[in-house]
């Protein structure tokens, strides 16, 4: 996009009113313990009815998983829907009707677009009980993506692409130059993986010392504009929603022990704090502190405002941002 066609969008959005936010915090989830899985659900999923917390755009399910070492789920069938399953720590191994078999380890990605229907199944294999930590996101393709044959793609995340910077995961197939547009397979790390929707997932690690003294204020942190990567990235005007989770990586928190004062935090959790720009970069509103497995969920942005994610407080935080169409 050429610099002068981004100063007009950058302009363009300045005038649009200010996106609405909800924050959600991380023990307001749905939850499950099985003792082999532990599971934080976004919406409405298995047991769990909240009419209130269907869905989200074409999101459908953000399930924030631990399994313990032996176990996993076993091979179950879908259809119609996209699924990826990204690591934060551990081992997943997944394998499918395809005849797909991978082993996949902090940072990487498997993606299946379940289309006609698949059968899969995703186990932590690994010895010495050590537990497996991942997200798992489903959405909703467009209708010819439901009718498609299923695919399998996996990649990489190299931790270097996305430490205090935003690195772009999942992104509309029909918005990828040519050469990236894959049929499936194993992706070159950092290659983004072609959806069949109008969705953007990008993930970024940041470090403590990006926040001196702990201090917001201070930290640049990095800078989402809303449409980037997108099929609509010179729309302006064009709303987008978007969520901002903030991955549990200091470890578990029981719901069950919280109090009023938040008990069930690690000391070094990570902590950031969100804050809507206008398209210049001017905040809209006092922004909006995460502390993990909470989630920012925004309406109304418009293609060219931005979001900023600045490092708080504690351990290095990691985020997946998802930019959507609007439902």
């Amino acid at each position: 996009m050429s610099t002068a066609t981004t100063t007009s969008l950058n302009s363009t959005a300045s005038s649009c009113p200010p996106p609405s936010a909800q924050l959600r915090k991380w023990n307001a989830r749905m939850h499950d313990d099985h003792g082999w899985l532990k599971t934080f659900l976004t919406f409405s999923f298995a047991g769990h009815h909240d009419p209130k917390w269907d869905s989200f755009g074409p999101l459908r399910v953000v399930n924030e998983d631990r399994i313990e070492a032996g176990t996993g789920f076993p091979p179950h069938s879908h259809a119609s829907y996209e699924i990826f399953s990204y690591v934060l720590s551990g081992e997943l191994t997944h394998r499918d009707s395809m005849g797909n078999l991978e082993t996949l380890k902090r940072g990487e990605i498997q993606y299946t677009r379940a289309g006609t229907g698949i059968k899969h199944s995703e186990y932590n294999n690994q010895k010495g009980g050590a537990g497996t930590h991942f997200m798992q996101i489903w959405f909703i393709p467009t209708r010819e993506g439901q009718r498609m044959s299923p695919t399998y793609f996996s990649t990489q995340s190299p931790a270097e692409l996305k430490q205090d910077k935003l690195l772009t995961l999942i992104r509309p197939h029909w918005s990828l130059p040519a050469e990236q547009q894959s049929t499936g397979g194993l992706l070159q790390p950092g290659q983004p993986i072609p959806a069949q929707a109008s969705l953007v997932v990008r993930a970024a690690v940041l470090s403590p010392s990006s926040s001196a003294g702990g201090d917001a204020t201070q930290s640049a942190g990095v800078t989402h504009t809303w449409g980037q990567d997108t099929d609509v990235e010179s729309s302006t005007g064009e709303e987008r929603w978007g969520v901002i989770h903030l991955a549990m990586n200091s470890g578990y928190k029981d719901p069950k022990s919280r109090t009023a004062s938040g008990v069930g935090a690690k000391p070094d959790e990570s902590k950031v704090r969100v804050e809507l720009l206008s398209g210049e970069g001017e905040m809209q509103g006092e922004g909006y502190e995460l502390t993990e497995g909470d989630a920012l969920f925004v309406k109304g942005a418009r293609v060219g405002q931005q979001v900023r994610v600045k490092h708080l407080a504690g351990r290095e935080a990691e985020f997946l941002l998802f930019d959507l169409q609007r439902g």
